[in-house]
């Protein structure tokens, strides 16, 4: 891990706001993607006890593995958003764009994969940037 991942995790970790925000995003995310990939609904009882302490909650080992690897994912997207903040707003100290919004259309690109037709602009939800979350209207066998 680099220096940089390193400090974000720790911005994500001691900043209450973000560190919460990131939670409750990721335990969306778990139960709205197992529950579009499996038909029933993770409890969210067991998900909530596990994300604070993985010893806790009655989930099953898949459950657990899953919620474990997509929670890794949502704290990537808020480390990498963390990080565009960062670059944005020093590109902007530097006159190099001139608005968040130029910035955002070039994160946008980056995003789609370069000139590819822009589906989604989130991170979270970009396909190819090594994330095991499908999205919405992806079917399981294609994941």
């Amino acid at each position: 891990m680099t220096i940089f991942a390193e400090m974000l995790d720790q911005l994500l970790e001691q900043d209450p706001n973000a560190s919460s925000d990131c939670f409750l995003t990721a335990r969306q995310c778990i139960q709205t993607r197992w529950q579009a990939l499996h038909d029933t609904p993770m409890p969210e009882d067991s998900l909530t006890l596990f994300l604070i302490d993985p010893s806790r909650g009655d989930l099953t080992e898949e459950q657990k593995a899953f919620a474990h690897s997509t929670f890794e994912v949502v704290r990537g997207s808020y480390r990498r958003a963390a990080w565009d903040l960062i670059v944005c707003n020093r590109m902007l100290k530097d006159d190099v764009i001139q608005s968040p919004r130029e910035f955002r259309n070039l994160s946008r690109r980056r995003y789609a994969g370069g000139g590819a037709p822009e589906t989604r602009c989130e991170p979270l939800c970009a396909l190819g940037r090594d994330t095991p979350i499908p999205a919405p209207e992806a079917h399981p066998e294609d994941v």
